[in-house]
């Protein structure tokens, strides 16, 4: 028997009107094809557990840039909700050479037990507001893709921060990618719409039983190809509620965070999932 999947835009449009009148109920709306049973795909947004910043290279020590981005510096684990986190690479001038400054970005969402998701996910896209408060800050021109952030054994972030400097080295075959590439141009929303690989790792961990988070790292393109900056790039990855009016309307309320003296619209990740 076949299976037809119907969009909650097409229920919507279903629902809405017949013959100039509004039809009380979906089921009431809808003709089943003779192909087969309906099914309709649901949506659902999650915040990230939490998030972690992760600077490479924090004093700008080396000159060898493969170096840089197969090293473990410094770490800062941050709640998602409250973090104003900056990401960029550069060079700065040593002693008589140039010295190298990178960071990576790290979200975990967990899909075990109680925050199972009742259903296949068959696609998912993350939502990352970006955005520069003054031109040193703002710079935009490098690209940045989402990744596993999995080292294989590890539970969570900072057991994979730990590990990160073995399992992100100088080789890309290690490197596995869950998104294209963008490059960001001004303070804007970027949907990164996750691979099948990806989607394939969150419904092995969308499970009934206790499980490891889903851990995404977020990686400039030069970080994934070993090439070396030659001009720094930055921004930040949160949006005042002031710019998302402007940038973004309707952006969901449950992921904008109330700071001491501003609000803050932050990442989030869309589930599409056909229910059990």
């Amino acid at each position: 028997m076949g299976v037809n999947v119907i969009t909650r835009k097409q229920l919507k449009e279903k629902a809405t009107l017949r013959n100039g009148e509004k039809v009380e109920g979906i089921l009431n709306t809808f003709e089943l094809p003779a192909s087969g049973t309906p099914v309709v795909s649901e949506t659902t947004l999650r915040l990230f557990n939490s998030t972690q910043h992760h600077t490479i290279g924090p004093n700008a020590s080396s000159g060898n840039w493969l170096t840089i981005i197969s090293q473990s510096d410094s770490q800062t684990v941050a709640n998602i909700t409250s973090n104003r986190t900056t990401i960029g690479s550069f060079p700065q001038s040593g002693r008589g050479s140039t010295l190298f400054n990178t960071s990576r970005v790290y979200y975990s969402i967990n899909l075990s037990l109680l925050s199972r998701i009742t259903g296949s996910i068959t696609a998912a896209n993350i939502y990352l507001p970006i955005s520069g408060s003054d031109s040193s800050v703002a710079v935009f021109g490098e690209s940045y893709g989402l990744f596993s952030g999995d080292s294989g054994s590890a539970l969570n972030i900072p057991e994979v921060v730990g590990s990160y400097n073995r399992y992100f080295a100088e080789n890309e075959g290690n490197k596995t990618m869950y998104s294209d590439f963008q490059t960001p141009s001004e303070n804007s929303v970027l949907t990164y719409s996750l691979n099948s690989t990806a989607i394939l790792k969150i419904n092995e961990r969308n499970t009934e039983e206790e499980g490891p988070d889903i851990v995404i790292a977020l990686i400039a393109g030069k970080d994934f190809n070993g090439t070396a900056p030659t001009n720094k790039t930055s921004f930040q990855l949160f949006i005042t509620s002031s710019q998302i009016d402007g940038i973004s309307p309707g952006y969901p309320s449950f992921a904008i965070s109330t700071g001491v003296n501003n609000q803050f619209a932050n990442p989030y990740i869309e589930f599409t999932f056909t229910p059990d």
